[in-house]
């Protein structure tokens, strides 16, 4: 019966033993590992990458960040709503962004944009407009030449929905518009004008302009002379004096 008690006394002390040691052992382990880590630097970024920018230049997109190399990288971890916000404050044509951390202490900042559909012009420079009709605050004297200038459009509300109805025209003749400009009058509000690079000239209502000017190289054909082409009310083709 003692025999039986202290086999049973002995195999509880040996699993607490065991327990307590595989413990000690884990905390070793742990301690080592951390120092390694912060000896070797480990904890401090060593290099930033952007992946998934187009238009906008990578370096533009770390300044925004504020990422530096040799920053704690556990700043992205408690950060990374803050990073992302002013990322997106500073540079309106972020879409989506993302944080990831590879190899311990490289960092990629990956991004999707939206695309420029226009430009408003503001004397010499130009405003970015984006497919969300959003406008970039910043200026510049550089642009794409196939997409156009949008005038007259001064209300954020008023930008937005020419940028919706931009993006349901046809690319086709999408890439030959030079100019949208709101020409509204009190007898009708929603009239734009469009210059294309061709030379014709159209009139049209942004109510219905996307689905009339669909059969433009319809209303052109046949004709070398440049023409105005009126989609306000049914659909009126007459020589541009």
């Amino acid at each position: 019966m003692k025999t039986v008690e202290n086999n049973f006394y002995f195999r509880k002390i040996s699993s607490s033993y065991i327990f307590k040691t595989a413990i000690v052992v884990l905390l070793n382990i742990i301690g080592i590992v951390g120092c390694v880590y912060f000896l070797l630097h480990l904890n401090l970024i060593r290099v930033i990458n952007v992946d998934g920018n187009d238009e906008i230049p990578a370096q533009e997109i770390i300044d925004a960040s504020k990422l530096k190399v040799n920053q704690n990288v556990f700043q992205i971890f408690f950060n990374q709503k803050k990073i992302k916000k002013q990322i997106k404050k500073n540079i309106p044509q972020i879409n989506q962004i993302s944080l990831e951390l590879h190899d311990f202490n490289s960092v990629k900042i990956k991004v999707t944009e939206f695309q420029i559909i226009g430009y408003i012009q503001k004397n010499k420079y130009y405003r970015s407009v984006f497919t969300n009709g959003n406008v970039d605050h910043l200026l510049k004297k550089k642009i794409y030449q196939n997409r156009p200038i949008f005038d007259n459009f001064k209300t954020k509300e008023e930008i937005q929905r020419i940028a919706t109805v931009f993006q349901k025209i046809p690319a086709s003749v999408k890439n030959n518009i030079s100019e949208i400009k709101l020409t509204h009058s009190t007898i009708n509000p929603n009239q734009i004008t469009l210059n294309m690079n061709d030379g014709n000239k159209v009139i049209g209502d942004l109510t219905t302009i996307s689905n009339k000017i669909a059969n433009y190289s319809f209303f052109t054909r046949n004709h070398k002379e440049k023409l105005l082409i009126d989609l306000e009310v049914g659909t009126f083709v007459r020589k541009l004096e």
